[in-house]
């Protein structure tokens, strides 16, 4: 793409692995002799003024015990498995241990109670190898209010006795065929890593991940024309991915050749469903789900020290994305006969190259720079077909589709300069260009120059400052819609990635100590985006943060904390015949203390934190839409209690009121609309207390 031939692409790969596979082959003929050398070093050395040891190094931490949740809910154990009423088991670990001959162990554990547990293990022996494991899960539960008549995985019939309707209102038996359903996704990973020197020189690095996803997401789905239903679909994916590296260093350079892939495998390759609709040309749907695919990539990075001062970096890489999973018929509607599909699968593929250079230099003790330059390419091979389409199983259209295999290539040079006025004050200068091209897009080269300044000074005393700005301009090519759309863009449309704009940026921070147990601070910042040549789309936007901080040590026992951030967003676009506005405000209020009742045996705290988020939305004709917004309480005590040096006891209660309000789900059951068939979720709201308590050793 790019006017550049297959053959240079061809060329310049194949001969950078050449060179990256003979640097390895200097590195091994090379690694044998140096080790041997070094080897005969080390036996004869002894430090004289180093602790010595003979005793191993073992430390540890234990936290077991038992906590509790008033009640049930999705929102508050979203990402931490805390959702269900009743008793968890608290349970947290890390042991150490470090022996003289270099051997270590490292085991870290967190949360293993929780659906969210942890688990990381580390090991091997110092200059020699190391080896590696971790194990995580992670839930992300969005909502145990959904409701649906539909039964099954990737093939969902309707119950027996249904009654099909022009409308859901028509639906007779909807009310009595409706069973909970949750949306929830369960990851899974396990990562394993190894480290091999082989020598002082050599290196080899050696990583493989498998990441599973299980559960159930919402997904919208068309019948015919008009009518449409959400239906619960499953998930159940893996994804596996690895890679191997040889690193190698010598004096003043340094060169690793690595070796990545990934594979993303699917369970269900299609959702299929029954018509809830009485439409008796369609008695069923079907479509595809996320495909399986695979990507494949080569690495070299190096290094090298012209002076102490003077360093050069590079990053190449290269790599293969495919997906050749077969394509679905064109509809399941056997009343339609749509020509054969142009192509048994997309076979689609697209090829990167990636790289970055940069040089970092010292001119003197006040003055240094730097200068990087990045290349990223994205070559879509994949081939183009036209494609008849079927709309919503129903019907045949009258325009074909082609795809639109899109390529990009980003081409960016910044400069970057440093200057130490003296001891106290600094300045930084930076400026960027960047050169986009694109295929198949509405415009094909855009250009952007940004520069930045930021000022950091300790010059007056118990104050510290800074000032960063910072500017940019975007322009592009005309903007032209893309002839290969259809039905054809508006011609006065800029989407707001392509279009032409302008950014500013500001950011003030400040810490002021005027005694050592006081100590305050603050941060602002404001960016503000003009899109003054976009007729239709996004206009303008701003966004401003302010945060304040305290921290009040009012005497050896007790010490106060308060912090306050307030973030607004504004944002309005421009359709042909109407205005819209957006404007987002969050606030957040926290107050924490700590009191040391009983010196060294008592300790007691408490934290209080107040959320708010308003999210309104008006638009110039119509009625618009209502407030979205979301308000959080929460209440926190503990104590920890001192048994003996080495053993505490942890106490711990909390309560937290959560209220939700969404115009898009509140109200709205599976029948609220005439032509969607929805899953009835409704807005979160809680109030949950909390309780546990732990004993926490160290051995």
């Amino acid at each position: 793409m790019f006017n550049k031939p297959a053959k240079y692409r061809i060329h310049r790969h194949v001969l950078l692995a050449i060179a990256s596979g003979s640097l390895l082959m200097f590195a091994n003929s090379h690694a044998g002799m140096n080790y041997a050398e070094i080897e005969k070093i080390n036996s004869n050395w002894k430090c004289q003024w180093c602790p010595y040891k003979k005793e191993p190094l073992k430390e540890g931490k234990l936290e077991a015990g038992i906590g509790g949740i008033s009640n049930d809910s999705f929102k508050h154990g979203k990402y931490t498995g805390l959702d269900e009423q009743g008793s968890y088991f608290v349970g947290n670990g890390h042991y150490e241990y470090k022996n003289s001959d270099s051997s270590y162990v490292n085991v870290e554990a967190r949360d293993i109670g929780l659906d969210s547990r942890q688990l990381e293990a580390e090991g091997g022996l110092q200059g020699r190898y190391d080896l590696e494991l971790q194990y995580s899960m992670l839930p992300s539960l969005n909502s145990d209010s959904a409701r649906t008549p539909y039964r099954g995985g990737s093939n969902q019939s309707l119950p027996a006795g249904w009654v099909q309707g022009a409308a859901t209102s028509g639906m007779t038996e909807l009310a009595n065929s409706l069973r909970d359903v949750d949306l929830y996704t369960e990851r899974e990973t396990i990562d394993v890593g190894a480290t091999y020197h082989a020598s002082p020189s050599l290196s080899y690095d050696l990583n493989f991940e498998q990441q599973t996803r299980q559960g159930k997401k919402a997904m919208g789905l068309d019948f015919f024309f008009a009518s449409s239903a959400l239906l619960a679909v499953p998930v159940d994916t893996t994804t596996k991915q690895g890679g191997i590296k040889a690193n190698y260093r010598a004096r003043q350079w340094m060169a690793s050749l690595g070796y990545n892939f990934s594979n993303f495998a699917n369970e269900h390759e299609s959702i299929y469903w029954e018509n809830a609709y009485s439409n008796p040309a369609v008695t069923a749907g079907q479509a595809a789900l996320e495909p399986e695919n695979e990507m494949q990539q080569i690495t070299l990075d190096g290094s090298y020290h012209f002076s102490m001062d003077t360093r050069a970096t590079i990053a190449v890489a290269f790599g293969r994305m495919t997906q050749n999973a077969d394509y679905l018929p064109y509809t399941v509607n056997g009343t339609l006969a749509p020509p054969p599909l142009p192509r048994s699968s997309l076979d689609g593929e697209v090829n990167t190259f990636n790289s970055t250079l940069r040089l970092n230099s010292r001119w003197n003790k006040d003055w240094n720079y730097s200068v990087r330059y990045r290349h990223s390419e994205q070559s879509n091979e994949t081939p183009r077909a036209t494609y008849d389409y079927v709309i919503a199983d129903t019907a045949l259209s009258a325009t074909a589709r082609t795809n639109l295999p899109y390529s990009f290539r980003e081409r960016e040079l910044s400069l970057q300069g440093q200057y130490q006025i003296d001891k106290l004050r600094h300045i930084s200068l930076d400026y960027k260009h960047e050169i986009d091209d694109r295929t198949y897009q509405e415009v094909e080269t855009s250009n952007e120059d940004t520069l930045s300044a930021r000022y950091r000074s300790n010059a007056i005393e118990k104050l510290q400052w800074s000032l960063g700005l910072m500017a940019s301009d975007r322009k592009g090519d005309e903007y032209t819609p893309v002839a290969d759309i259809s039905p054809p863009e508006d011609t006065l449309l800029r989407k707001y990635n392509l279009a032409d704009r302008k950014r500013k940026m500001a950011v003030v921070s400040l810490s002021y100590s005027p005694a050592d147990t006081l100590q305050l601070s603050a941060f602002a910042d404001y960016a503000a985006d003009d899109y003054s040549d976009s007729d239709v789309g996004l206009q303008e936007s701003r966004q401003t943060t302010v945060s304040l901080e305290l921290q009040y040590q009012i005497n050896k026992a007790l010490n106060v904390s308060i912090d306050y951030s307030a973030t607004n967003i504004d944002s309005s676009q421009a359709g042909t015949t109407w205005d819209a506005n957006n404007k987002d405000v969050m606030k957040v209020a926290h107050v924490g203390m700590g009191y040391e009742m009983m010196k060294n045996k008592l300790t007691l705290g408490a934290d209080i934190t107040l959320a708010n988020a308003i999210g309104d939305n008006t638009v110039s004709t119509g009625n618009g839409f209502p407030d979205l917004e979301s308000t959080r309480k929460t209440l926190t005590l503990f104590a920890d209690y001192s048994l003996d040096e080495r053993s505490v006891v942890h106490m711990f209660v909390g309560y937290e009121d959560y209220k939700e309000d969404d115009w898009a789900t509140t109200d709205v059951a599976p029948n609220t609309l005439d032509r969607v068939l929805t899953l009835g979720e409704t807005s979160p709201s809680y109030n949950i207390g909390l309780f546990a308590i732990s004993y926490k050793s160290r051995f």
